[in-house]
Formats: C-alpha cells, sequence, structure tokens
C-alpha cells in the first residue's frame, strides 16, 4: 500500500504543475510568454500525473499505454509550442513593452 502514497503525491505535484501553467497563461502578458508558460509547466505536469498513474496501475499494461503518451507528449508540445509561436510571429503579434532581447528581428 506504500506506493498508492508515491502515486498520489505525483499526481498532486504534477496537478500543481499544471495549475502553475493554467496560472501562467492567464497572466503572462503576451502570446510569446503565455506559449512558454504552458509548454513548459504543462509538460512537466502531465509527465508527473502518468508517472502517478503508472505507479497506481502498476501493470504492463498501465507501462505501455504511460510510455506512449509520454512519448507523444514530448513529441507534440515542443512542436505545437513552436507552431503557435511562429505563427504568432508571422502575423506580428505585438511584444511585451519590457521585452529586452528580441532575436526574431531578422524575421
Amino acid at each position: 500500500m506504500w506506493y498508492i502514497y508515491i502515486a498520489l503525491s505525483f499526481v498532486l505535484v504534477g496537478s500543481l504543475f499544471c495549475l502553475i501553467a493554467a496560472i501562467g497563461v492567464l497572466r503572462m502578458p503576451d502570446i510569446y510568454t503565455r506559449i512558454h508558460a504552458a509548454s513548459k509547466a504543462g509538460t512537466l505536469g502531465l509527465i508527473l500525473i502518468f508517472t502517478g498513474c503508472f505507479l497506481y496501475f502498476f501493470s504492463w499494461a498501465a507501462f505501455l499505454r504511460m510510455i506512449a503518451i509520454i512519448f507523444f507528449i514530448f513529441l507534440a508540445m515542443p512542436v505545437s509550442s513552436h507552431i503557435l509561436g511562429l505563427t504568432a510571429l508571422q502575423a506580428r503579434s505585438p511584444k511585451w513593452k519590457n521585452t529586452i532581447i528580441d532575436e526574431s528581428e531578422h524575421y
């Protein structure tokens, strides 16, 4: 029964990271920082939640499913955030007024 507490802690920490990502999306000033908040904290939160699910449903079927889900999250999140950033850049989305370094000026 001890593994249930470890699984619960993984799920709770992952939920906390997802909550931080949601707050970051709401509070950040421009689209570029919102994308950063959602992709970094959201990915880590989902990975921790699925790790907790694997520890709770400890079986080979659960292991294979969780590995596949984690693989697709690692594959999809960076690609989708990159495409969102490029689309915002091409649409000339305004940047935050306190942006110091803008490496996208040559685009």
